[in-house]
């Protein structure tokens, strides 16, 4: 019985992502049309929220921020699916969890979910998607700390750099790109102060030069999306030279392409 209320649940979820995808789709078609019959014929109801359930997470995005990429990652299920996977197998009892780049809120929510963290915050560096992260931990009835800024060496103002593809916004600039002030905050402070115990880590490349300086005492896992066509051989050479050094290695187990988990070898 409870298998079948399970396998209707997933049934019911599946649909209803199907549906908000078909009606985007449907709407995208339609402004474009509207587009090609010139000026008299604006763009309407961009700020429209579609509401589904993803991966057992509740949702509601505004459409304009729903282009194709990012679609085709809910309706195949492959957005963040490696990392969301991976959590139930990594997470410990009491853990304190860090997620720098949460985006939409989508993988904080899924830790929280467990109930086995005693803490989750979430560092999101665009402000739009603060506000909308901070509806989904609404809809899931879950404590989530979220904190618009960005990681660095020092306190002071940063950049992000907003692509239309929310997930491929950083703080490397490129060409073409929207330019955001961000509160920066000093990293090595906020670890003294929210002492997390693991650390998720998707900012696009940043992580080049995220942990440069950083004393990890305490820390006892990162699993961290790496960027090589971002960040070259040097580059990803660099990310795990600085790990290596802080004692943390490549943990096989809890790795998937991308996805890289580095475990440190002092963890109890």
């Amino acid at each position: 019985m409870l298998l079948q209320i399970g396998s209707t649940l997933r049934r019911t979820s599946s649909a209803r992502l199907k549906g908000a995808v078909h009606r985007i789709r449907k709407a995208a078609a339609k402004t474009a049309a509207r587009a090609s019959r010139g000026p008299f014929y604006p763009a309407r109801n961009l700020r429209k929220t579609e509401r589904f359930a993803y991966r057992n997470v509740e949702l509601e995005l505004p459409r304009d921020i729903l282009t194709p990429r990012i679609l085709d990652a809910f309706e195949k299920n492959y957005y963040e699916g490696a990392e969301a996977d991976e959590i139930p197998h990594i997470l410990q009892d009491g853990e304190r969890v860090l997620e720098i780049g949460s985006a939409i809120g989508f993988l904080s929510t899924v830790v929280a979910k467990t109930g086995k963290p005693s803490r989750v915050i979430a560092i999101e560096a665009n402000p739009e998607l603060v506000e909308i992260s901070k509806r989904t931990f609404a809809l899931n009835d879950v404590k989530v700390e979220v904190h618009n800024e960005i990681l660095g060496p020092e306190d002071g103002e940063g950049e992000l750099f907003v692509h239309g593809d929310f997930w491929a916004s950083s703080t490397r600039p490129w060409e073409g790109a929207r330019r955001v002030a961000v509160p920066k905050r000093n990293f090595q402070n906020r670890l003294q102060e929210w002492k997390p115990t693991l650390i998720l880590v998707d900012i696009e490349g940043g992580e080049e030069t995220l942990f440069g300086g950083v004393d990890l005492t305490g820390v006892e896992r990162i699993m961290l999306e790496v960027h090589q066509e971002v960040i070259g051989r040097n580059g990803m050479k660099r990310v795990f030279d600085i790990l290596s050094a802080q004692n943390f290695h490549y943990d096989q187990w809890h790795s998937s392409k991308r996805i890289v988990t580095f475990t440190s070898i002092l963890r109890p």
